[in-house]
């Protein structure tokens, strides 16, 4: 007759090949849900950094056209203040012209209605 503890140990050495078939299965799908979650891992990185050079150069973009803008306001600016001094100086030929006119004007009168 076989021991209580002989019955035990052939017992259990009889699911040792189960649990092992069990561990190994396992161990295969955790391996493989770890490859899967590297590779999205791997994916998701690839995403951020195409983002983050996507907005590097986006905004490097923006910088050159907010520079340019900027040259161009300068310029547009100095346009302005120029075209306000040729105004003035124009204003000013005008405004002496009329003067000049109406001292003709005047001068003519005195001559051709001389005051008595």
């Amino acid at each position: 007759m076989d021991s209580p503890v002989v019955g035990v140990a052939a017992a259990h050495n009889a699911i040792l090949p189960d649990a092992y078939t069990a561990a190994v299965t396992s161990s295969v799908a955790d391996e493989a849900a770890l490859r899967g979650a590297l590779r999205a891992q791997t994916t998701a990185q690839a995403k951020v950094d195409a983002l983050q050079y996507q907005l590097r150069e986006h905004s490097e973009a923006q910088d050159r056209e907010l520079a340019l803008a900027e040259r161009v306001l300068e310029r547009t600016r100095a346009n302005v203040a120029e075209c306000k001094a040729v105004v003035k100086r124009s204003n000013a030929r005008l405004a002496g012209i009329r003067r000049q006119i109406h001292a003709s004007r005047g001068a003519l009168l005195r001559v051709c209605h001389p005051v008595v």
